[in-house]
């Protein structure tokens, strides 16, 4: 493949998005087959959901349907699915993740020039940096709220906290502080976080995840009120 003029920024963009995915990764799910089927080259389909939704609209049904759609985004997004797999700390543990990912294909720059060949081992960090830390919560315990947001003023901000339970929406109005969700657990599996709270943060090449013991946050909402 060739590439532009910013073709080596791309290709590090393509893989840290590899490594880190996204917080909400697109899924493709078969959801079976529901009320009447067609033929592909079927003339009518489009008249059939056509004269639907009008007898839906004339009936009052399609008021309801769009009202409780709307109803049910919002419940999601006020408080997203839990990552039901994983559970509180009860003990300290540290490893590291190894970003290194497969080039999938040749690269090369505007000038055909190949500078990543297909089946070479890149690493991302090795020409990128994170700027920032990362820590894991969850959003439902004052204990480990409290204990995101001392690490957060601590490093003047510096950290981004993201919740695997809760109402991100609530504690941004509690606290004037941003909070993040992982959805469907994307990014702890990734990292291979089973417990909360849990940190990540660049070393060298590498990402150091911790899972903090209770030693480190049970009880910090008490310390903090008094």
């Amino acid at each position: 493949m060739v590439l532009g003029k910013t073709g080596a920024l791309r290709l590090v963009a393509s893989v840290a998005l590899a490594w880190a995915g996204s917080i909400a990764p697109g899924v493709a799910d078969d959801f079976g087959t529901m009320g009447e089927t067609f033929e592909i080259a079927e003339p009518d389909l489009l008249l059939w959901i056509q004269e639907r939704l009008r007898a839906a609209e004339d009936s009052g049904d399609l008021d309801t349907m769009n009202e409780e759609f709307a109803a049910r985004v919002e419940r999601n997004v006020r408080r997203p699915a839990p990552v039901d797999f994983v559970e509180h700390a009860e003990e300290t543990r540290s490893w590291y993740y190894d970003p290194t990912v497969t080039v999938p294909e040749d690269y090369a720059d505007h000038n055909g020039v190949v500078f990543a060949r297909a089946g070479e081992q890149v690493n991302p960090l090795e020409t990128m940096t994170l700027r920032r830390g990362y820590v894991f919560i969850d959003g439902d315990d004052d204990d480990q709220v409290a204990w995101a947001l001392e690490r957060y003023r601590e490093d003047d901000g510096n950290v981004s906290i993201i919740l695997v339970r809760g109402a991100p929406l609530e504690l941004m109005d509690e606290h004037q502080v941003r909070f993040f969700f992982d959805q469907t657990g994307f990014l702890v599996e990734r990292l291979g976080v089973r417990a909360v709270p849990a940190s990540f943060e660049q070393e060298g090449t590498r990402v150091r995840v911790t899972e903090h013991g209770p030693a480190q946050w049970r009880g910090r909402a008490d310390e903090v009120e008094r």
